[in-house]
């Protein structure tokens, strides 16, 4: 099988297995956000905001170490797998140790800290997650089933369980619980199709499993300190209702990478196979290139022209007053994709230390702007804060991948933002043209996204022909 004929068989299984997840995550966070109101759904965003920096600390990247090691050398996934599972059970205790002296810390009432212990518990589901070990062997289907069970399970108790503000120990229970379920029917899978799969606590491979992942750690941990220090400082620093605010906006921000990570997956093995040959990484990178723009950069875009209308569609009135920061938040995925269209080869082509430092500085400015803007601006600070991060990341990238691979793909992206640019201007011709008459529907959001998407596929069919007939046909 071909390169381009197993990404795109990958790409398929991941297609419909993340948009049925998506549909039914968007759903579920509709749902909590009308039932708990903007301070209880503000109070489970920063938890979740914080779970996320736990997770980091308690798995410390070894997701994309033991993918790439298994996409090299796929006869040895369960020796390489088992390992990773020992050192990820003995972190994760010690960061939930820790994170349980932190909550005790906060300044919160008793219910509060009871949801972040129970959130937090996520982290032990967490370990036994064996999506690398079935990404590394290019079997995407076994995490789509993951995926959509988890989600699904989630939706209907939520629906059934949560009415009112009070069920907020209940919300927070209900995703912890849907994890255990799909991954222990995963975990029991994989122990009977891919052998050697177990327990192993080598000190010797956890020294050389850190070795590799520690600096692609630091690297997670920035990226996720600019992903969700705003959530979690939010928490900190002012309102549970500016906190679910913001935290309603970012779940758009969520949407928005879908796409791009249903292409990460099932290039990543790719990518990392081909990285020693200069023609392969040229060629490969610029097809990752122009799959991730075309993909997935108009839908940010086209949220960018619709913001305030899409918060009320999705979560109600009350969260109308995020349409600012959701602008600001939407320049910042634009700015987001480079970075990924840039960051993650030089990941596969082992630059992990490079991206560690450029993550770094990002994401310490992002720390540094959030304490400045947060106090005066809230969430709109929150949002600058993220852009500024996300540009300074993406320039040094950039600058790196231009060594390595001798181009920055610069046909590529100029022929996708004048495929997003015509899109837009009919977009807004029509409005300005035909009035505002159902500006404030739904109506608005379907017939503005057909002609949307229309005139953008008509663009990409005019402008990238002979890409998409490699890509689609190899």
């Amino acid at each position: 099988m071909t390169f381009t004929s197993t990404i795109l068989r990958n790409i398929k299984i991941l297609t419909a297995a993340q948009i049925l997840a998506s549909v039914a995550g968007l759903f579920s966070s509709a749902l909590l956000a009308r039932a708990l109101g903007a301070d209880g759904f503000g109070v489970l965003g920063f938890g979740t905001a914080f779970l996320s920096l736990l997770g980091i600390a308690a798995s410390l990247n070894t997701d994309t170490y033991g993918t790439r090691e298994i996409a090299r050398n796929p006869n040895e996934a369960g020796p390489i797998c088992s390992p990773i599972l020992g050192l990820r059970l003995t972190l994760s205790v010690l960061a939930y140790a820790v994170f349980i002296a932190i909550v005790l810390m906060l300044d919160r009432n008793q219910t509060e800290k009871t949801v972040l212990l129970v959130q937090a518990g996520g982290i032990f589901v967490s370990i036994f997650i064996l999506d690398f070990v079935f990404q590394g062997l290019e079997r995407m289907g076994i995490n789509g089933l993951r995926q959509i069970s988890t989600a699904l399970m989630t939706l209907i108790c939520v629906f059934l369980f949560v009415h009112a503000p009070e069920d907020i120990l209940t919300a927070a229970i209900i995703p912890v619980a849907a994890g255990i379920v799909a991954v222990g029917v995963i975990w029991f899978y994989a122990r009977r199709n891919v052998s050697g799969i177990t327990l192993s606590f080598s000190r010797d491979r956890w020294r050389q499993i850190l070795a590799v992942s520690l600096p692609m750690a630091i690297s997670g941990v920035m990226h996720t300190i600019i992903f969700n220090t705003d959530a979690v400082m939010l928490g900190l620093m002012s309102t549970n209702e500016q906190t679910g605010l913001y935290v309603s906006a970012f779940k758009i921000v969520g949407l928005t990478m879908i796409p791009a990570g249903l292409l990460i997956a099932p290039f990543f093995p790719s990518l990392s196979a081909g990285w020693q040959d200069q023609t392969m990484r040229f060629d490969r990178s610029r097809t990752f290139a122009i799959s991730v723009l075309i993909i997935s950069l108009p839908l940010v875009v086209f949220i960018a022209i619709y913001p305030e209308l899409i918060l009320r569609v999705l979560f109600g009135e009350a969260y109308s007053g995020a349409g600012t920061a959701l602008t600001i938040l939407m320049a910042s995925m634009v700015v987001m994709h480079l970075r990924i269209i840039y960051g993650h080869p030089l990941l596969a082509w082992n630059e992990e230390r490079f991206l560690m430092v450029a993550t770094l500085i990002g994401a310490i400015l992002n720390v540094l702007l959030n304490f400045i803007l947060i106090p005066k601006y809230g969430i709109v600070g929150a949002a600058y804060a993220s852009l500024v991060g996300h540009a300074v990341i993406s320039i040094l990238i950039g600058y790196k991948f231009y060594v390595k691979a001798s181009t920055v793909h610069i046909s590529v992206i100029g022929r996708a933002i004048v495929c997003m640019a015509v899109a837009a201007g009919c977009v807004w011709w029509l409005s300005i043209n035909l009035g505002d008459s159902f500006q404030q529907s739904v109506l608005t959001l379907l017939v503005n996204g057909v002609v949307f998407g229309g005139v953008y596929v008509a663009m990409i069919a005019l402008l990238f022909r002979p890409n998409l007939k490699q890509i689609f046909k190899p």
